[in-house]
């Protein structure tokens, strides 16, 4: 039975031309279904997406069962339903292929399997002439034919951890004679037997004050989990032995924190439900200011407490909000807007630290504390590979980019820019300001207020003057939009000497980036003003005005996950979600993520070196001319939140960190299992090398993709030249380290690759780790085998205890 908050998920085995397919995906509910189409070649697969696209829940992606999944980019148990029809027996080993199925599995999921069970003379007549009919080499349960009969299906399959299983029609004789063909339906045994033996997972979670926490901590200890729940408080203390109390807004309490917990057991995951603290619905800019520092603050305090201890292995994060994600579509609840921030900063953790292996799950507001616990129990244990994910009404969403349907022809209202009206643009003495100041006057407004933090530089001069010049009237004021108070005595002027305001754009933006492991608060704080109390102070001053439209201009920065810029993705992803909240209130809102506009705003202060990086990632800035174009073509339709930026996907993928991409972009790719495959290649490769081979492939190695990051020919490095003097900074040190974490599976601090270190040092790091992993793994087979024998001895025990 599966859980109510999810849908099913399928997984098709040698679905070849779809005839299968076809007869199972129309009575599939398109909404709480993933069903994955596989099959050897990309033939297949290619021609299955053309024939198939009327169903936008079927994915496609290359698999070949007799190999281990994990090595071709499908995580472990992760599928309810796995069907293959004819497929099975065309592979050399039967145990090895039902052991691999095992593995695609989800505890207690469902295999079903149709399969010819009787052998007949004329079918190996045609089918014999075929090389792959005989590619069988497990003869002691196939001694001269591919076909199994149904009881040996049945007695392969208890023996290979599928206790419950069922044959159509029955084995009886006479059913075999009129049935060719059966159906095989087998249940998996409810644990994975990879986790059969497996010790209490030590949890730590973050509690808040509704509840949620510690009725998750409940729910978890009844299964035999060690939980510590941290609660916020005026100073450090531990209450009970699974229970302290912190400070939020001392970085110190954190990383005491990790030590003391980590000193005392293995920590296998944290949970940040601190941000649950924050105001729902209507609230003040004080309370919203309030609610960053709980959830943004707090985390980025535990980020670096966590990233310090260098915990190995690694602990995973889980950041949890509620009602902050625009959920349903059609009618989205977001009473958490004030938490919406968390989820860009989580983005950046995720790019940042992919070891974190960091995931934001949204809550159901409208459901009990204990309700929300057990939701979000059933998701961390489901080891889904989804790292967004919220929940409404028992349904799970999962978070996807998208290509925007809005064109010319979807334009519902072409936008009307009024005379007798004024348009009000914070940050408007800015380059992205300015550019959209002339195109409204060009559209035909006369009435402008433009909104700066300073005063008008001598550069911006010309720009007013020639605005007016064209006939409009432009109020320049100086203002902090993100001080109710200041923004408040600009209101007033407007009110007295403009006509009524028509509609208000929040072009305000600081950048300050630096990586996680180097941030603080105050820069956070500095960044997420005028984007989150800016825009919060826009939306109180003008809720009860009649406007035709209210535009906030975000960042592409939120979407795409940048790296060093934790705070402003923080602060885009808040207009992110503002915009469906003031929707969801029947309101005017669209907030458009731009790319870096050519020569204009932010894009001149890029440095050359990100620059070349964006490049390299397959991102051009926008022209100006675009992105005006693109800005009027939004007004006129329903858009609410889009993103606008020059990609080349293939190649921006493929310079992702991580063997394989975060889901967020599965429906802009097909499959990358050519990126996997190398990666697993590569790594048994070095493992089973002699000594000296190993470190020349580390040196090669590292040298390839040293050059790559710097995009220069391998034979331009010299592998005993420092790194930080060849032009290595820190977001190209941050991306070589995840490059090496994903393909060699060791964690070098991005530090070392600044710090002088040279690619020959870098090898015997490198190695080192290896080394240790290996050793590591030993130990653990050593005290599994021990572990195992003791279980045998004491069954009894055991069983009790069950």
């Amino acid at each position: 039975k599966l859980p109510k908050d999810r849908g099913v998920r399928l997984l098709e085995i040698g679905a070849g031309t779809g005839g299968t397919t076809s007869f199972i995906l129309p009575h599939l509910n398109p909404q709480q279904t993933e069903y994955v189409f596989t099959d050897l070649g990309s033939l297949f697969t290619s021609k299955a997406q053309e024939k198939f696209r009327d169903y936008p829940f079927v994915h496609y992606q290359q698999l070949n069962i007799e190999k281990d999944p994990t090595a071709q980019g499908f995580e472990s148990h992760q599928y309810d339903v796995i069907v293959a029809a004819n497929v099975l027996h065309a592979t050399t080993s039967l145990r090895q292929t039902l052991e691999n199925v095992r593995q695609l599995l989800a505890p207690g999921g469902i295999l079903v399997l149709l399969e010819v069970t009787t052998r007949q003379r004329w079918v190996d007549l045609f089918a014999g002439l075929l090389e792959g009919w005989w590619r069988f080499e497990d003869f002691d349960l196939r001694p001269n034919h591919p076909l199994l009969e149904s009881y040996q299906w049945q007695q392969l399959l208890k023996e290979s951890n599928f206790p419950e299983v069922v044959v159509l029609p029955g084995v009886e004789e006479n059913n075999q004679a009129v049935f060719p063909q059966s159906v095989i339906i087998a249940q998996a045994s409810p644990t994975p037997s990879s986790l059969a033996l497996s010790k209490p997972q030590g949890w730590l979670i973050f509690g808040d004050r509704q509840g949620v926490g510690e009725n998750l901590a409940t729910q978890m200890r009844t299964r035999g989990e060690i939980c510590t729940l941290v609660k916020p408080g005026q100073e450090y203390q531990q209450v009970e032995p699974e229970e302290f109390t912190i400070n939020p807004e001392k970085p110190e309490d954190f990383q005491k924190l990790i030590s003391q917990v980590t000193h005392s057991g293995n920590l296998h995951g944290v949970i940040q439900c601190w941000s649950l603290e924050t105001p729902k619905g209507d609230f003040t800019t004080e309370e919203l200011t309030s609610a960053s520092q709980i959830g943004c603050g707090s985390t980025l305090s535990l980020v670096q407490a966590l990233v310090k201890t260098e915990l190995s292995p690694s602990c995973h994060l889980w950041l949890i909000t509620q009602g902050a994600q625009a959920v349903p579509e059609n009618n989205p609840v977001v009473p958490g807007v004030a938490q919406s921030s968390l989820w860009g900063m989580g983005k950046t953790i995720a790019s940042e630290h992919p070891e974190l292996k960091c995931v934001r799950i949204d809550l159901d507001p409208q459901q009990t504390a204990k309700e929300q616990a057990r939701m979000l129990m059933s998701e961390i244990l489901s080891e889904s590979r989804e790292d967004e994910v919220a929940f409404r009404q028992e349904n799970r969403y999962v978070a996807r980019l998208v290509p925007s349907r809005h064109t010319q022809k979807t334009i519902d209202k072409p936008l009307t820019v009024r005379k007798d009206a004024t348009y009000l643009i914070a940050g408007g003495l800015g380059g992205v300001g300015l550019l959209v100041a002339r195109w409204l006057v060009e559209k035909g407004a006369r009435h402008l207020v433009l909104i700066g933090r300073s005063g008008v530089k001598e550069t911006t001069k010309s720009q007013l003057q020639e605005l007016e010049q064209a006939g409009a009237q432009v109020m320049v004021a100086q203002a902090d939009i993100s001080n109710l108070e200041s923004l408040t005595k600009v209101w007033s002027e407007i009110e007295q000497n403009m006509p009524p305001l028509k509609g208000v754009i929040n072009s305000a933006a600081v950048v300050d980036d630096t990586l996680i492991e180097s941030h603080n608060w105050p820069r956070f704080v500095k960044v997420m003003a005028p984007k989150v109390q800016g825009s919060w102070n826009l939306h109180l001053l003008t809720q009860n005005q009649s406007l035709d439209f209210f535009m906030l201009f975000s960042s592409m920065a939120y979407l795409l996950s940048t790296e060093g810029a934790a705070n402003y993705a923080a602060a885009n992803a808040f207009q992110h979600t503002f915009a469906y909240y003031r929707k969801s209130l029947e309101l005017p809102a669209i907030t458009i993520n731009w790319g870096a506009i050519l020569g204009i705003g932010l894009e001149p202060q890029l440095k050359a070196s990100e620059k070349f990086q964006n490049q390299g990632r397959g991102i051009e800035p926008i022209l100006p001319q675009k992105a005006v174009e693109a800005l009027e073509l939004l007004l006129g339709t329903n858009a609410i939140g889009v993103g606008v930026a020059p990609i080349n996907w293939s190649q921006f993928i493929e310079k992702l960190p991580g063997e394989v991409s975060p889901p967020f972009f599965d429906d802009l790719i097909v499959s990358q299992p050519e990126k996997l495959v190398k990666a697993y290649q590569l790594l048994e490769k070095i493992k089973t090398a002699s000594t000296t081979e190993k470190e020349i492939l580390l040196v090669a190695h590292l040298q390839s993709e040293i050059a790559q990051v710097l995009r220069i020919k391998d034979s331009q490095i010299d592998i005993q030249q420092p790194l930080n003097t060849m032009g290595v900074d820190s977001l190209m040190a941050l991306e070589l380290r995840n490059r090496v974490q994903s393909q060699l599976e060791v964690n070098i601090k991005v530090s070392q690759f600044i710090e002088g270190v040279s690619i020959s040092e870098l090898a015997i790091k490198v190695n080192e780790q290896l080394r240790q992993i290996d050793s590591n793994q030993e130990t653990k087979l050593e005290n599994d085998g021990q572990l195992l024998s003791t279980d045998i001895n004491n069954s009894d025990w055991i069983e009790g205890e069950l």
